[in-house]
């Protein structure tokens, strides 16, 4: 099944009379709670799922492998769409879901096996995998592709912006890293615009594969 043939069955069960999504006051604003914690533990520097504090390399990514004082070793290398890349001597490494920083550790404990203290540095080049999604009361619905960190206000106005239709909610659609699931954050529109600094959080940096629902 398609993602956004998932996401119709999932919106047409949120929208079946009955179901009612608790909601708790956040000044003045209408919010999940479990997003207000969510939102609270990014705003933690040391949170590993933060993703304004690292890249993870996708498909189509670009990177630059280089071993110093070895030039025959260093090459660029794009990330297939099975998420590896090839490396000299050591063969294929997952590069998916791991930042830059990671890909080199690993490549310099795989190439040690070779070669005495190797020093290795991985940069990526190219962000090509970074890719979101709109749907709902956008002037734009569809896919958005971004080449550096994006906010949820700045993806919005990528898509052309709400249509006049559109209310203050907002859904984001986030799979989780951990567990595979798909994670479900209501928003309000109105506090990604607030100029108040308590309410700067809730504009998220967002995640490759993000989808965002303006209803």
């Amino acid at each position: 099944m398609s993602r956004f043939a998932s996401l119709k069955r999932y919106l047409a069960w949120l929208l079946v009379p009955g179901i009612v999504v608790a909601l708790s006051a956040c000044g003045g604003y209408q919010i999940n709670p479990d997003t207000t914690a969510y939102v609270n533990a990014l705003g933690n520097d040391a949170a590993p799922d933060n993703l304004s504090t690292q890249y993870l390399v996708g498909p189509e990514d670009v990177l630059e492998v280089k071993v110093w004082g070895d030039d025959s070793l260093s090459k660029t290398v794009s990330v297939r769409p099975d998420g590896q890349i090839t490396l000299p001597l050591v063969g294929d490494v997952v590069a998916e879901g791991h930042s830059s920083a990671d890909i080199s550790t690993e490549f310099q404990k795989l190439l040690s096996e070779y070669k005495s203290t190797p020093q290795v540095e991985i940069s990526i080049t190219e962000i090509n995998s970074y890719r979101i999604y709109l749907l709902g009361e956008v002037n734009h619905p569809g896919m958005v592709q971004v080449r550096n960190f994006t906010t949820l206000l700045q993806a919005i106005a990528l898509a052309g912006g709400p249509t006049r239709f559109a209310s203050n909610e907002i859904l984001l659609l986030r799979k989780d890293r951990d567990t595979g699931n798909e994670r479900v954050l209501q928003l309000d529109y109105r506090l990604l615009s607030s100029a108040k600094k308590t309410h700067r959080a809730y504009n998220l940096v967002l995640w490759p594969g993000d989808t965002i629902v303006i209803k």
